[in-house]
Formats: structure tokens, sequence, C-alpha cells
């Protein structure tokens, strides 16, 4: 009889379609979001800053908003739609085994780009005046960045 060990190793069965790949990265996304919100809401608990009178701390509420439903829902369509196309097989793109690094590395270049394009739009602006910068302070994309990926 073979030991455990010595049993081949099972792999992780393919994803069928786009569709199961879709809904995998949208799992992935909306726990991380959770993770998100649970860590800040904690944070706020120990900070004292939560606006409850209560001396006792309320355990930390998992569920999201519509809009951020909504938006999490947007960005696994567009994840997924990266993913698709820099895969180099179709075998690549539906392994489950190495989706949640994907999804991150995705996550992170989609990241990084909006802050080349932040710095970018920010040069621009340091070319013109001063009164015009001023201006464009208060409508500024990149002032408020998301902390998810």
């Amino acid at each position: 009889m073979d030991s455990p060990s010595h049993q081949p190793q099972r792999r992780a069965v393919p994803l069928a379609s786009r569709a199961d790949v879709r809904r995998a990265v949208h799992g992935i996304i909306l726990r991380v979001l959770r993770n998100s919100l649970a860590r800040e809401q904690r944070r706020r608990a120990s900070d004292g800053s939560d606006s409850s009178s209560d001396s006792t701390p309320t355990p930390p509420t998992r569920r999201l908003s519509e809009v951020q439903r909504r938006k999490a829902l947007q960005r696994s369509r567009f994840y997924e739609d990266v993913l698709y196309r820099r895969a180099s097989s179709v075998e690549e793109y539906s392994d489950p085994s190495t989706l949640v690094e994907r999804v991150f590395k995705v996550g992170r270049s989609v990241c990084l780009a909006s802050q080349r394009r932040c710095q970018e739009s920010r040069r621009g602006r340091r070319s013109s005046s001063s009164s015009q910068a001023h201006s464009h302070r208060s409508s500024d994309p990149c002032a408020r960045r998301s902390r998810s990926f």
C-alpha cells in the first residue's frame, strides 16, 4: 500500500470557461475588500475614533455597501479581461492554482499605471501658473487612492 507521501500530487482542475474565471476573480476581490474593511473597522475601534458611545467594542461588519459591490464587480471584469489578454495559453489562463497570484499582479500593475498617470498629470500642472494649479487641487483624481491591491 502506498504511503501518502508517495502518491502523486493532484493538480487543480482548470476552470472551464471565462465566466468561471470571472467568478473566481470576483470572489478573490470581494475577499480582499472584506478583509480590508474589517481591518479598517478594527483600527478605528482600537483608535477610539469609532462613533459608537459604548465602551464595548463591536465586532467588525464584513458587509460591503452596494457601491463597493458594484465597483468590485467592475474591477473583476476588468482584471479577468487583463488576465485573458496576458495569458500565453488557455491552460495558463484557466489554471486555478496560480489565479490568486495573477490577480494580485494585475492589481499591482493597474495601481502602478494609475500612479504613473497621476505623476504625469501633476508634472503637467506644475508647468502651468500657480493660481491655475491651486484651482485644480480640489478636482485631483489622484488625491484619493484605493488601498486595495
